[in-house]
Protein backbone atom coordinates (compact mmCIF):
# COMPACT_ATOMS: atom_id res chain seq x y z
CA UNK A 1 0.00 0.00 0.00
CA UNK A 2 2.90 2.58 1.03
CA UNK A 3 5.06 1.41 -1.95
CA UNK A 4 1.97 2.53 -4.65
CA UNK A 5 1.77 6.21 -2.94
CA UNK A 6 5.68 6.74 -2.86
CA UNK A 7 6.58 5.63 -6.60
CA UNK A 8 4.49 8.68 -8.00
CA UNK A 9 6.23 11.05 -5.46
CA UNK A 10 9.92 9.81 -6.70
CA UNK A 11 9.01 10.01 -9.98
CA UNK A 12 7.58 13.47 -9.95
CA UNK A 13 10.96 14.48 -8.20
CA UNK A 14 12.88 13.21 -10.89
CA UNK A 15 10.91 15.15 -13.20
CA UNK A 16 11.43 18.02 -11.48
CA UNK A 17 15.26 17.60 -11.81
CA UNK A 18 15.58 17.54 -15.04
CA UNK A 19 13.69 20.24 -15.81
CA UNK A 20 16.03 22.13 -14.24
CA UNK A 21 19.06 20.44 -15.81
CA UNK A 22 17.48 21.70 -19.14
CA UNK A 23 17.12 24.74 -18.10
CA UNK A 24 20.52 25.58 -16.96
CA UNK A 25 22.00 23.77 -19.92
CA UNK A 26 19.36 26.03 -22.40
CA UNK A 27 19.96 29.26 -20.85
CA UNK A 28 23.24 28.97 -19.23
CA UNK A 29 24.01 30.70 -15.65
CA UNK A 30 23.58 33.99 -14.87
CA UNK A 31 26.08 36.23 -13.12
CA UNK A 32 24.48 38.58 -10.94
CA UNK A 33 26.71 41.79 -10.78
CA UNK A 34 27.46 43.48 -7.41
CA UNK A 35 26.16 46.68 -6.57
CA UNK A 36 29.13 49.19 -5.92
CA UNK A 37 27.76 51.48 -3.30
CA UNK A 38 29.73 54.85 -3.08
CA UNK A 39 31.72 55.73 -0.73
CA UNK A 40 30.57 58.44 1.66
CA UNK A 41 33.43 60.94 1.96
CA UNK A 42 33.60 61.25 -1.90
CA UNK A 43 32.90 65.06 -2.98
CA UNK A 44 31.04 64.74 -6.54
CA UNK A 45 32.63 67.68 -8.45
CA UNK A 46 31.21 69.69 -11.58
CA UNK A 47 32.65 68.21 -14.50
CA UNK A 48 34.63 71.69 -15.40
CA UNK A 49 36.32 71.29 -12.12
CA UNK A 50 37.48 67.83 -12.55
CA UNK A 51 38.84 69.06 -15.73
CA UNK A 52 41.23 70.44 -14.26
CA UNK A 53 41.49 73.94 -16.72
CA UNK A 54 43.23 76.83 -15.54
CA UNK A 55 40.14 78.78 -15.98
CA UNK A 56 38.24 76.75 -13.50
CA UNK A 57 40.61 76.23 -10.76
CA UNK A 58 42.20 79.65 -10.56
CA UNK A 59 40.79 81.81 -8.08
CA UNK A 60 38.54 84.79 -9.15
CA UNK A 61 40.80 88.02 -9.59
CA UNK A 62 39.76 91.50 -7.95
CA UNK A 63 40.96 95.06 -9.09
CA UNK A 64 41.54 97.08 -6.02
CA UNK A 65 39.65 100.46 -6.01
CA UNK A 66 42.28 103.28 -6.31
CA UNK A 67 42.98 105.09 -3.08
CA UNK A 68 41.44 108.60 -3.45
CA UNK A 69 43.82 111.51 -3.10
CA UNK A 70 43.80 114.17 -0.05
CA UNK A 71 44.21 117.16 -2.21
CA UNK A 72 44.14 119.39 0.78
CA UNK A 73 47.18 117.35 2.32
CA UNK A 74 48.75 117.24 -0.97
CA UNK A 75 48.68 121.17 -1.54
CA UNK A 76 49.55 121.51 2.10
CA UNK A 77 52.75 120.17 2.14
CA UNK A 78 53.40 121.33 -1.29
CA UNK A 79 53.21 125.21 0.17
CA UNK A 80 54.95 124.85 3.48
CA UNK A 81 57.98 122.81 2.11
CA UNK A 82 60.45 125.30 2.25
CA UNK A 83 63.08 123.73 -0.13
CA UNK A 84 60.83 124.31 -3.35
CA UNK A 85 60.70 127.26 -5.25
CA UNK A 86 57.53 128.76 -6.12
CA UNK A 87 58.36 127.42 -9.62
CA UNK A 88 58.79 123.79 -8.80
CA UNK A 89 55.16 123.61 -6.22
CA UNK A 90 53.28 124.78 -9.39
CA UNK A 91 54.91 121.87 -11.40
CA UNK A 92 53.96 119.33 -8.58
CA UNK A 93 50.59 121.07 -8.74
CA UNK A 94 49.83 120.67 -12.34
CA UNK A 95 50.85 117.43 -12.30
CA UNK A 96 48.38 116.07 -9.15
CA UNK A 97 45.33 118.30 -10.61
CA UNK A 98 44.33 115.06 -12.77
CA UNK A 99 44.60 113.14 -9.71
CA UNK A 100 41.90 115.65 -7.74
CA UNK A 101 38.10 116.07 -8.06
CA UNK A 102 36.62 118.83 -9.72
CA UNK A 103 36.04 121.17 -6.72
CA UNK A 104 39.71 120.74 -5.75
CA UNK A 105 41.31 121.09 -9.14
CA UNK A 106 39.70 124.77 -9.05
CA UNK A 107 41.40 124.90 -5.62
CA UNK A 108 45.05 124.27 -6.81
CA UNK A 109 44.44 126.06 -10.01
CA UNK A 110 44.05 128.96 -7.80
CA UNK A 111 47.22 128.70 -5.70
CA UNK A 112 49.16 127.68 -9.14
CA UNK A 113 47.87 131.04 -10.04
CA UNK A 114 48.70 132.76 -6.86
CA UNK A 115 52.88 131.32 -7.51
CA UNK A 116 53.28 132.12 -10.82
CA UNK A 117 54.53 135.45 -12.36
CA UNK A 118 54.67 136.13 -15.95
CA UNK A 119 57.57 134.05 -16.43
CA UNK A 120 55.72 130.64 -14.75
CA UNK A 121 52.88 130.59 -16.74
CA UNK A 122 54.46 129.04 -19.28
CA UNK A 123 54.24 126.05 -17.49
CA UNK A 124 50.79 126.24 -17.84
CA UNK A 125 49.51 127.94 -20.51
CA UNK A 126 50.67 125.16 -23.16
CA UNK A 127 48.18 122.44 -21.17
CA UNK A 128 45.15 124.82 -21.63
CA UNK A 129 45.97 124.72 -25.42
CA UNK A 130 46.61 121.00 -25.30
CA UNK A 131 43.36 120.38 -23.34
CA UNK A 132 45.64 117.89 -20.97
CA UNK A 133 44.72 120.28 -17.81
CA UNK A 134 41.18 119.54 -16.54
CA UNK A 135 38.57 122.35 -17.22
CA UNK A 136 38.17 123.29 -14.06
CA UNK A 137 41.58 123.75 -13.82
CA UNK A 138 42.05 125.74 -17.13
CA UNK A 139 38.95 127.71 -16.53
CA UNK A 140 40.84 129.17 -13.17
CA UNK A 141 44.14 129.83 -15.15
CA UNK A 142 42.42 131.33 -18.22
CA UNK A 143 40.26 134.10 -15.89
CA UNK A 144 43.86 134.72 -13.90
CA UNK A 145 45.25 135.74 -17.35
CA UNK A 146 42.91 138.44 -17.83
CA UNK A 147 44.27 140.28 -14.96
CA UNK A 148 48.07 139.88 -17.08
CA UNK A 149 49.05 141.85 -19.45
CA UNK A 150 47.43 141.49 -23.41
CA UNK A 151 51.18 140.44 -24.29
CA UNK A 152 50.18 136.83 -22.61
CA UNK A 153 46.39 136.85 -22.74
CA UNK A 154 45.51 137.58 -26.45
CA UNK A 155 47.91 135.20 -28.45
CA UNK A 156 46.05 132.41 -25.79
CA UNK A 157 42.85 133.88 -26.62
CA UNK A 158 43.39 133.98 -30.49
CA UNK A 159 44.66 130.26 -30.24
CA UNK A 160 41.72 128.99 -28.26
CA UNK A 161 39.07 130.93 -30.96
CA UNK A 162 40.78 129.01 -33.41
CA UNK A 163 40.10 125.67 -32.24
CA UNK A 164 36.46 124.43 -32.40
CA UNK A 165 37.45 121.80 -30.05
CA UNK A 166 38.37 124.17 -27.11
CA UNK A 167 35.54 124.35 -24.54
CA UNK A 168 36.83 127.94 -24.82
CA UNK A 169 37.16 128.92 -28.11
CA UNK A 170 33.46 130.49 -28.49
CA UNK A 171 34.12 132.90 -25.05
CA UNK A 172 37.57 133.14 -26.79
CA UNK A 173 36.40 134.93 -29.99
CA UNK A 174 33.73 137.32 -27.98
CA UNK A 175 36.53 138.79 -25.90
CA UNK A 176 38.61 138.98 -28.83
CA UNK A 177 35.86 141.21 -30.32
CA UNK A 178 35.51 143.51 -27.35
CA UNK A 179 39.16 143.86 -27.19
CA UNK A 180 41.04 144.18 -30.52
CA UNK A 181 37.54 144.38 -32.82
CA UNK A 182 35.93 142.31 -35.34
CA UNK A 183 37.77 139.52 -37.20
CA UNK A 184 39.02 140.58 -40.57
CA UNK A 185 37.35 138.79 -42.99
CA UNK A 186 38.69 134.79 -43.38
CA UNK A 187 41.44 135.05 -41.47
CA UNK A 188 42.35 133.23 -38.00
CA UNK A 189 41.95 135.40 -34.65
CA UNK A 190 45.97 134.43 -34.64
CA UNK A 191 46.42 136.58 -37.62
CA UNK A 192 44.19 139.09 -36.75
CA UNK A 193 45.85 139.38 -33.13
CA UNK A 194 49.05 139.57 -34.89
CA UNK A 195 48.02 142.65 -36.88
CA UNK A 196 46.00 144.73 -34.38
CA UNK A 197 49.01 144.38 -32.22
CA UNK A 198 51.59 145.68 -35.14
CA UNK A 199 49.18 148.39 -35.75
CA UNK A 200 49.31 149.69 -32.12
CA UNK A 201 51.72 152.71 -31.16
CA UNK A 202 55.38 151.43 -29.69
CA UNK A 203 55.17 152.52 -25.77
CA UNK A 204 57.41 154.97 -24.69
CA UNK A 205 60.06 153.14 -22.38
Amino acid sequence: MSTSRTGPLIGGLFGLMALLLVGVFVFGPRSIEPVQKRKTDEIVRPAAVQSGSPETLEPARTTAAPEAVDADAAISNLLVDPSLTHGQIVGRLLELIPTFSEDDQANAAQHVANLSDDETTGLWIPKIVDRSLPEPAARVLVADLYNRSHDLLLPLLATLADDPRSPFAKESAETLEVLIGPREGEGTWTANVRTWKASQPVEAP
